[in-house]
């Protein structure tokens, strides 16, 4: 085989490179082989599941260390910078370092004229810290997000095989609406969409119990949205919520929704608290949010496509394959 043919035959990977953040362009993606005898919709559905796996496995690898970057460059610029600043303006200065807390203490002692410098110096610096907490805050956002596409995607998929129940067949359609279509699929197509769409805008508990209902997902005796993981996803959404709407601070409305998802009140913070997102809280999120997705298409594909329940409980094994390949 020449090297032109082992062009054309042969997976390649291209990865372009440019100069700044976020410079990195990659255009392979590996998948579970899923059978072509599987319904198309089953392809798509367990596509969009490894995705979503992939994209959380990952989350679960890196985001936690990545969320805190910001910490790191503050604490760059407080060793290189502000210490030396410090230092060159000090009348005295203390150095001590405790070997077992693996922490070193800086103490300077500066005279009265040069007080107003140190001020504008320790303001900086405070705003810095500030940034950092606000960069580790929208981590959690962007989780959430990300959360909200994969389930946009779903239900529009889970629409292509009950479209009839994502809009009303009584509803009446203007002339102009009916004008911007070829036909009346696409007009029923636009419909679906809006549905999905302004459901999404709602609280998570909303329409993830609505989906749960629409779609039959939940067998009598068996209710997922009764589970702990469930509860503790509408935790992360609630925080999210704060971190976004209220600067971090815990107020009723959070506490009443905690309540109400059936929390227990030692898993509630109280009202007034300041609402931490470190490394080990964001793992946990990324979990409780990634099984929430995962069992919604699971239990779509398995209760709707019986006769595709060997690519399901397939894609489930390879699934914790990769977990257990990722040391998750």
């Amino acid at each position: 085989m020449g090297e032109e043919d082992s062009d054309h035959t042969l997976p390649r990977v291209t990865i372009k490179k440019r100069q700044g953040a976020g410079s990195f362009g990659i255009n392979f993606r590996l998948s579970n082989d899923i059978s072509d005898d599987s319904d198309p919709i089953v392809r798509k559905m367990l596509r969009l599941v490894d995705d979503w796996t992939s994209y959380c496995i990952t989350s679960l690898q890196f985001i936690p260390g990545m969320s805190e970057a910001g910490f790191f460059f503050v604490n760059h610029t407080l060793e290189e910078a502000d210490i030396a600043f410090f230092s060159s303006l000090a009348i005295a200065k203390e150095e001590r370092h405790d070997e077992a807390k693996e922490e070193t203490t800086f103490s300077f002692i500066f005279h009265d004229d040069d007080l107003s410098e140190v001020a504008k110096r320790m303001e900086t610096t405070s705003q810095m810290l500030r940034a950092a907490q606000t960069v580790q805050r929208s981590t959690l956002s962007s989780l959430i997000a990300e959360f909200d596409f994969f389930f946009s995607n779903f239900l529009a998929l889970c629409a292509k095989k009950f479209p009839d129940r994502f809009y009303d067949l009584t509803e009446k359609i203007a002339l102009s609406d009916l004008a911007k279509y070829s036909t009346m699929e696409q007009v029923i197509e636009s419909r679906i969409e809006k549905t999905i769409s302004r459901k999404l805008r709602g609280a998570h508990s909303d329409y993830i119990e609505w989906a749960f209902d629409l779609l039959e997902l939940e067998k009598k005796g068996k209710s997922y949205t009764s589970s702990q993981h469930y509860k503790e996803f509408l935790e992360v959404c609630q925080r999210r919520h704060i971190m976004t709407h209220n600067g971090g601070v815990i107020n009723d409305e959070y506490v009443q929704k905690c309540k109400t998802a059936g929390l227990k009140e030692s898993e509630i913070l109280e009202v007034g608290d300041a609402a931490q997102i470190d490394a080990r809280y964001l793992k946990m999120a990324t979990a409780r949010v990634y099984l929430v997705g995962y069992y919604a298409a699971q239990l779509f594909l398995q209760n709707h496509y019986p006769n595709d329940s060997a690519a399901c409980y397939a894609n489930m094994l390879s699934t914790s394959h990769s977990f257990l390949e990722s040391d998750l």
